[in-house]
C-alpha cells in the first residue's frame, strides 16, 4: 500500500488558533483564565505542542461551542498520522 508521506491531519490546537483566535483576535490570558487553564497550557495546545484531552475538548465546546466530539476525532487522525509517520 502507498501512503503519503506527509499527513494532512491537523492538529485541533492549530485549527482552533487560526480559525478562531488569530481571526478574532482573542487574548490568550483572558482565554486561559476563562477555560481553567495555565497560560502555558493553552500556548502548548494552540501550538500542536500538547494533545487535546477530553476535559479540555470540552471546555472549548462549552466556551464556543465546537462540538468536543469533533476535536476529540480531530486529534485522534492527528494522532494516528504522526504514528504512521514514525514507523
Amino acid at each position: 500500500m502507498i501512503e503519503p508521506e506527509i499527513s494532512l491531519a491537523l492538529h485541533p490546537g492549530d485549527w482552533f488558533r487560526t480559525a478562531i483566535v488569530e481571526p478574532y483576535g482573542v487574548d490568550l490570558i483572558e482565554l486561559a483564565h476563562h477555560l481553567g487553564f495555565t497560560r502555558e497550557h493553552l500556548t502548548a495546545l494552540l501550538h500542536g505542542v500538547r494533545p487535546l484531552d477530553h476535559v479540555s475538548a470540552v471546555r472549548l465546546e462549552e466556551a464556543f461551542g465546537v462540538s468536543s466530539e469533533w476535536l476529540l476525532r480531530m486529534q485522534e487522525s492527528f494522532d494516528l498520522a504522526q504514528a504512521g509517520q514514525r514507523g
